[in-house]
């Protein structure tokens, strides 16, 4: 289970969330707190699949 939440001082809400044990900590890129529940909910659910969740999925290399 993960949470979202607003840092003090800032308007875009994060995302707290698991994986294999460790916490990931990123950024929601919205200061909507709708949408950003909703992009947690997508990512746990990802996380429950065990896709591959790194920033190099999908990319190319040349």
């Amino acid at each position: 289970m993960g949470t979202v939440y607003r840092q003090k001082g800032r308007t875009i809400w994060m995302l707290k969330y698991y994986r294999e044990g460790r916490p990931i900590v990123e950024s929601s890129g919205t200061d909507d707190r709708t949408k950003a529940k909703k992009l947690l909910r997508n990512i746990e659910t990802d996380v429950d699949r065990g896709l591959p969740m790194s920033s190099t999925v999908g990319k190319l290399r040349c």
